[in-house]
């Protein structure tokens, strides 16, 4: 039968074969779409350089005894979350204070603190190009 995950529709066709029984069967799936995220933090004590990094590494999946739900922090319709953002900042570099941080879909600017929520089609990204810290 086909794994977890695997659907009947998309637009990516696999053949696969059931260890079992060794029916070749024909499954369908579609890549998620990437949204980007662009991401304004502020700390007054802050280094914008090591702020944009563990962001970054937070993105990835990369922060040490950081509690992730599925291991990578912006999973397939996962939750982007200005929160956890300013959380995993304070995780890597406790001597920052974070006093905001607002996030937006790239493609329609609008700063909020707001959670953001990925479609099950959609994985939210962040690169370095779409963080902006002001610090003092």
């Amino acid at each position: 039968n086909k794994s977890t995950g695997r659907a009947w529709v998309g637009t990516t066709t696999q053949n696969i074969i059931e260890p079992t029984s060794g029916q070749t069967y024909a499954t369908k799936w579609t890549k998620a779409t990437p949204i980007s995220i662009s991401i304004e933090v502020v700390s007054p004590n802050g280094d914008a350089t090591n702020i944009t990094n563990a962001i970054l590494a937070y993105v990835a999946g990369s922060v040490s005894n950081f509690p992730l739900v599925t291991g990578s922090a912006w999973g397939i319709g996962g939750e982007v979350s200005a929160f956890e953002i300013a959380a995993a900042v304070s995780a890597q570099y406790p001597q920052y204070l974070i006093t905001n941080v607002q996030i937006t879909r790239t493609a329609s600017i609008s700063y909020a603190t707001t959670p953001i929520q990925m479609l099950v089609t959609e994985i939210a990204y962040a690169n370095a190009g779409t963080i902006s810290v002001t610090a003092s």
